[in-house]
């Protein structure tokens, strides 16, 4: 089995309600793109893989070169000479490619499940002027009794 194609998709994620009240504008969190990534192997299973906001997709199809070719049963990330900060994005593509050679979940591939439950945190993402009124409207999203800690 080896990776044949890697495609590439530049996306713009929007905020949840309120959230998008702290980031508007050109510099908006929610205008940062992330990359999508789709692996293919020859012999049929694609992985997806996703990056953080800001990465340009120049970047990604550069190091996706280092891939192709290569058995993605065989790749171990620390080896390549790919930036730090491109790592996640095509690892998650890749153990999605083995989770489903092997029918398992990735949690179980990593090790197991590690807890039943997951506590809910917020996060205020702040990109450009920073408003405090606009901040304590944020602080209204539902459902508030859930969310253990807004940041």
């Amino acid at each position: 089995m080896r990776i044949k194609k890697i495609e590439f998709a530049s996306v713009k994620v929007p905020l949840v309600p309120l959230m998008d009240i702290l980031n508007q504008g050109e510099k908006a969190l929610a205008s940062v793109p992330k990359i999508i990534v789709k692996v293919h192997t020859d012999d049929g299973i694609v992985g997806l893989g996703e990056s953080y906001r800001g990465i340009s997709e120049e970047s990604v199809r550069e190091a996706s070169t280092l891939l192709l070719g290569r058995n993605p049963l065989e790749i171990n990330f620390q080896d390549l000479s790919m930036p730090f900060n491109l790592n996640h994005l095509f690892e998650q593509a890749i153990l999605d490619i083995v989770g489903k050679i092997f029918k398992s979940a990735c949690y179980e591939l990593l090790g197991g499940a590690y807890r039943k439950e997951v506590p809910v945190s917020a996060w205020a993402p702040y990109y450009g002027e920073k408003n405090p009124e606009k901040y304590l409207l944020s602080l209204k999203l539902p459902p508030i009794e859930v969310i253990k800690c807004l940041k």
